[in-house]
């Protein structure tokens, strides 16, 4: 058994099914179940195909899932993911830290496991290569966003209280000063906080009030122009749903940003941004996911009745 730390499982489930994933234990694998491992890489994946009564023969969309700080893996039955199932996509869902046998913390996490997982997922027989996308919220929407800038095979991005920029890597030790995400093992630039000023302060007193240490961490007009991420790489449609009492970061002025950039760049993909009246926790209101949901079905209808 190789290091755990460059291992990748990726576990196929057929149907309404969940797994949980460890990277030290046994696996009991059923008829419907498929397990793969493919060594030298740092993340876990789960791979949910679409709900039973939307499966047909013809090639559909697959969609990679990230969550954010929160870390885990978010299961197939999980309301969010299941609604995208029942549209008839794949899913992917990631760990990406914060699992047993990859990084604790969401520093310093390397992209090329998600271009490897990307390159095995096109191959998969009820696959559309032409249609792999990915969705991510928070941090992950930060990481979808960097994630469609470096392979070009990602084809469409939907994000939730999205990022314009990287920030600093999150570790229990906010003055730890390293980015959340590095490739060809190189940080990437990041935003960095002022660990010991009081917006830093308040959010780490309050647990979940971190819109001012970020606004602060923003002032920092060098920092910003070097993480800036450069939306206008990504070859395929963007949404971006923001919430305007977002009070862990301003996701609303953030996708306004970005919105700002395409539209400087001439962006030649569909691009929207809705501002949800909501605060960070945007997936609480259902109707705000719909817009998502939305979006998808308009640029990728999975005409899940054929």
């Amino acid at each position: 058994m190789a290091p755990r730390l460059w291992r990748l499982m990726l576990v196929a489930l057929f149907g309404i099914g969940e797994c949980t994933l460890h990277a030290d234990v046994q696996y009991t694998v059923t008829s419907d179940l498929h397990k793969v491992e493919v060594p030298h890489t740092g993340a876990i994946y789960t791979a949910f195909h679409p709900a039973a009564e939307t499966r047909s023969k013809s090639k559909k969309p697959l969609l990679f899932f990230l969550g954010g700080s929160e870390g885990g893996i978010w299961t197939g039955n999980d309301p969010i993911v299941l609604s995208l199932r029942t549209q008839g996509y794949h899913v992917v869902t990631v760990g990406y830290f914060k699992m047993p046998g990859i990084s604790k913390q969401l520093t310093r996490i390397d992209l090329e496991p998600f271009g490897k997982a990307i390159e095995l997922f096109k191959k998969h027989p009820g696959v559309d290569p032409d249609r792999i996308g990915i969705v991510g919220g928070s941090k992950g929407a930060e990481l979808a966003l960097l994630l469609a800038t470096r392979y070009p095979d990602i084809h469409l991005v939907a994000t939730f209280v999205p990022s314009h920029v990287l920030f600093q890597g999150i570790n229990i030790a906010l003055f730890s000063h390293h980015s959340s995400w590095r490739y060809q093992g190189e940080e990437l630039p990041f935003v960095p906080y002022d660990p010991f000023s009081w917006a830093a302060l308040k959010g780490v007193l309050s647990g979940e009030n971190y819109r001012d240490m970020h606004l602060q961490a923003l002032q920092n007009r060098e920092a910003v122009r070097t993480a800036t991420i450069p939306v206008e790489k990504i070859n395929g449609p963007i949404f971006l749903l923001s919430a305007t009492r977002d009070q862990f970061w301003p996701s609303t002025p953030m996708s306004e940003r970005i919105m700002h950039r395409l539209d400087a760049y001439g962006f030649r993909f569909p691009h929207q941004h809705v501002a949800w009246n909501s605060n960070h926790f945007i997936l609480r209101d259902p109707k705000a996911w719909d817009t998502l949901l939305h979006f998808l079905q308009k640029q990728w209808p999975t005409n899940t009745h054929n």
